[in-house]
C-alpha cells in the first residue's frame, strides 16, 4: 500500500510535466504566430508607406499640371481679348468710314442719295457680315 501512493505522485508528475511541456510547446507555437503575423504588418506597412509616398507624388505632379494648364489658358484668354478688342475697332473704324462716304453721297448725290446710301449700307453691312463670320470662324487675320 505505500507503492500506491508513491505511483500516484509519480502519476501526478508526469500528468504536470507533460501538461507544462504542452503548454511550453503552445506557448512556441503562438509566439511564431504572431512573430509572422507582426513580420507581415510590417511588410503591409512599408507597402502602404511607399504607395501614400507615390499618391502624394502623382498629386503634386496634377497640381504642377493644373497650374500650367491654367496660366497657359490665361493666356490664351488675353490674347482672345486682346484680338476681339481690335476687331473691334477695326471694325467700328469700317462702320466709320462707312457712315463718312454715305454723308458725303448724300450730301453730293441729290435724287440718287437715297440709293447711293442704301447701297452704301448694304455694302457696309455685308462687310461687317463677311468680318463677322471669318471671326467666328477663327480666321482672325482675314477678319
Amino acid at each position: 500500500m505505500k507503492t500506491l501512493p508513491i505511483l500516484l505522485g509519480f502519476a501526478l508528475c508526469l500528468t504536470l510535466a507533460s501538461c507544462s511541456s504542452i503548454t511550453t510547446l503552445r506557448t512556441k507555437e503562438i509566439d511564431a504566430s504572431v512573430s509572422k503575423i507582426n513580420v507581415r504588418i510590417d511588410s503591409l506597412m512599408q507597402v502602404i508607406d511607399s504607395l501614400k509616398f507615390e499618391q502624394n507624388r502623382n498629386a503634386s505632379r496634377l497640381k504642377a499640371d493644373m497650374a500650367d494648364l491654367n496660366s497657359k489658358i490665361s493666356e490664351q484668354g488675353d490674347k482672345s481679348e486682346a484680338r476681339m478688342e481690335e476687331i473691334n475697332y477695326r471694325l467700328d473704324r469700317l462702320l466709320g468710314i462707312a457712315q463718312q462716304k454715305s454723308v458725303v453721297t448724300k450730301s453730293a448725290a441729290g435724287s440718287s442719295a437715297a440709293t447711293a446710301e442704301t447701297k452704301a449700307s448694304l455694302e457696309t453691312e455685308a462687310l461687317y457680315n463677311a468680318s463677322r463670320a471669318d471671326y467666328l470662324r477663327a480666321e482672325y487675320a482675314v477678319a
